[in-house]
C-alpha cells in the first residue's frame, strides 16, 4: 500500500474522499486482518456505494489472496468472501502476466495467468450462487471473460447485469474493455456501445463517460504505436468536441443546480473527474473549471493514473492547465 499512502498524505488525491472508515478497512486488509472490509461491504447498501466501497478494497489486493481466503473460509455462506477472493485471483493473475501486449508476455506467464484466472471464475461463480440478484460478481467476471476470450458468454453475462440493475457502472465499463479492439472488438462495436448507452441513459452522469473514454481508446493506442500527431487531429476534429460537450451538456452540466439532471452518487465523484480530465482534451477549460469547482477537492485515482507521470505529477499539470492553486 506504499504508492496508496502516498496518495492518502497528498494534498490532491484520496481513493476514499474522506471516508475514514474505508481507510481503515482498507489499511486492515492489506495486513491480513478482513473483518474490517467485511463490514464495509455488508453495509454498503446502494450498488453505487458497494461498487465504490469494493473499488477501494480491490486497490490494496496484492500477492496471494490469503487475506480474502480467510474470509471465505471464516463465512463460507456469504457471497463477498467468494466476491472478494475472486477479484483478488484476477488481480494476481494479471501480475503474474503483466500489463503489455500479447506478444511481450513468456509462455510460463500466460500459462500462470490462465491457471489463477480459473481459480477467480470458480470463485465468482460461487459468489453468485449464494447471492444471485448481486450483479457485483458478474462484473467481474467479464474482466475473464475478456481476457479468455469469451465474447459471447461476455455478452449474456452483460444482459444479466443489466436485467438486475441497469445502469450498473462496474458491468458497463467492464463489457466496454472487453469489446475494445485491443482485446478482439473492433472501434465501430465500441462506439456503437458508448452512443447507444449515452441514449438509452440520458441521465445517468457515470454512464455519459462511456463516450469520451471510447475516443481516448482510440487516442490511446494511437499514442501507444507512437503516432501522436494522429491521436492530436482525432481530438481536434469538431465532431470528436461536439460528443464530449453533448456528454457533458446533457448531464454535468447541471451538477451545480439546483435541480441537476441526474442524482449525484458514490460514483460521481470518479465520473465527474474522468469528465474534467476529456474537457482539457478538448481544450475547454470553462467546462473543466465547472466540474473542478463542483468536486471540491474530490480527486480520485481515474483517471490520472493513465499518465506516465503519475496521478500527482498528471493532476498538476491539469491544475496548471486550468490556472487554479
Amino acid at each position: 500500500m506504499k504508492f496508496l499512502r502516498k496518495l492518502f498524505g497528498s494534498r490532491n488525491i484520496d481513493p476514499t474522499l474522506g471516508d475514514a472508515a474505508l481507510k481503515r478497512a482498507m489499511d486492515a486488509l492489506e495486513r491480513g486482518d478482513f473483518e474490517p472490509a467485511r463490514a464495509q461491504m455488508a453495509s454498503a447498501g446502494t450498488s453505487d456505494r458497494r461498487q465504490f466501497v469494493f473499488n477501494n478494497l480491490q486497490s490494496v489486493m496484492r500477492g496471494e489472496p490469503l487475506a480474502t481466503r480467510a474470509w471465505r473460509e471464516a463465512y463460507p455462506n456469504e457471497s463477498d468472501g467468494y466476491l472478494a477472493g475472486g477479484a483478488h485471483a484476477i488481480i494476481w493473475a494479471w501480475e503474474a502476466r503483466g500489463t503489455g501486449f500479447a506478444d511481450t508476455v513468456s509462455q510460463q506467464a500466460a500459462e500462470t495467468f490462465m491457471q489463477r484466472l480459473s481459480v477467480a471464475d470458480r470463485l465468482l461463480e460461487a459468489a453468485s450462487e449464494l447471492a444471485p440478484n448481486d450483479p457485483l460478481p458478474l462484473a467481474e467476471r467479464l474482466t475473464i471473460d475478456r481476457a479468455t476470450g469469451r465474447a459471447q458468454e461476455g455478452g449474456q453475462r452483460f444482459a444479466r447485469i443489466t436485467e438486475l440493475d441497469p445502469t450498473h457502472v462496474g458491468g458497463h465499463l467492464g463489457y466496454f474493455e472487453m469489446i475494445t479492439a485491443k482485446w478482439g472488438g473492433s472501434d465501430e462495436a465500441l462506439f456503437a456501445f458508448a452512443r447507444q448507452t449515452l441514449e438509452r441513459h440520458p441521465t445517468s452522469g457515470n454512464l455519459a463517460i462511456l463516450i469520451v473514454q471510447a475516443h481516448q481508446e482510440v487516442v490511446g493506442m494511437l499514442a501507444a504505436q507512437n503516432e501522436h500527431e494522429l491521436a492530436d487531429k482525432h481530438l481536434a476534429q469538431p465532431e470528436v468536441k461536439a460528443e464530449f460537450i453533448e456528454a457533458f451538456d446533457r448531464t454535468f452540466a447541471t451538477l451545480a443546480t439546483p435541480n441537476p439532471a441526474f442524482t449525484p452518487d458514490a460514483l460521481t465523484p470518479r465520473s465527474a473527474n474522468i469528465m474534467m480530465d476529456a474537457m482539457s482534451d478538448i481544450n475547454d477549460p470553462e467546462r473543466a473549471l465547472m466540474l473542478y469547482g463542483w468536486l471540491d477537492g474530490r480527486i480520485t485515482l481515474t483517471p490520472w493514473t493513465r499518465y506516465q507521470a503519475g496521478p500527482e505529477a498528471a493532476f498538476q499539470d491539469f491544475k496548471n492547465w486550468l490556472q487554479v492553486p
